[in-house]
């Protein structure tokens, strides 16, 4: 199996970045799809939807639009422990990703075991399912077709940050522009009532 121990390993930079607009385009259509598909009654477009623009900065960082997960028949994605090399009570459970589908079938031949399948999913999608699964530590992307020597670790909890520090932003300026249209609204009663004509000019309004 790949060793993500391996200190050639990356950390994912920061979100901040210029997309190629043929990219942005493919991702939008991701996001577009998985909204779609998504339950309309549990929230999960509206979360989508909210936490696009962290997905696509994350997902612009990495080399494929879609990758390669082992899983189970049962749909359960492969779980893996790590054992740091010079604190070995330390350890950390990750998930593969791989950028190519022969790398990703040449792992799951080394486990022997029949019942595991390789998936293809895309990017966004992986991203999204992350942040919600609180038994993984890490997901570990493999771009290389060469193999598994060099990956890019995507730290969940920090995953998660990014996404909390980014909805508090929108909510910050959901509220700033809220307190904006009060004001507005106090200064000119007018705006508060938008179905009432204002008056012609040189003419007032008893209402």
């Amino acid at each position: 199996m790949p060793n993500p121990e391996n200190p050639d390993n990356q950390q994912l930079p920061a979100i901040e970045t210029l997309i190629d607009p043929q990219v942005a385009q493919q991702l939008d259509d991701q996001i577009a799809e998985l909204i779609n598909d998504a339950p309309q009654d549990g929230g999960m477009p509206q979360a989508v939807s909210m936490l696009s623009s962290v997905l696509k900065a994350i997902a612009a960082k990495l080399e494929h639009l879609h990758y390669f997960i082992i899983q189970t028949q049962a749909g359960d994605w492969l779980l893996t422990t790590l054992s740091h090399r010079d604190l070995p009570e330390v350890s950390k459970r990750v998930i593969y990703a791989y950028g190519d589908r022969t790398v990703a079938n040449v792992e799951r031949l080394k486990l022997d075991d029949p019942k595991l399948i390789c998936v293809e999913i895309g990017v966004i999608d992986l991203l999204f399912r992350l942040i919600g699964l609180q038994a993984v530590d890490s997901l570990i992307v493999f771009d290389s077709v060469a193999g598994t020597t060099n990956g890019t670790e995507i730290v969940r909890a920090e995953l998660q940050q990014m996404c909390e520090k980014h909805l508090k932003r929108l909510q910050y300026g959901r509220s700033k522009l809220a307190e904006v249209q009060r004001q507005r609204a106090a200064a000119d009663p007018l705006l508060a009532r938008p179905n009432q004509p204002r008056p012609p000019k040189g003419f007032s309004s008893i209402a």
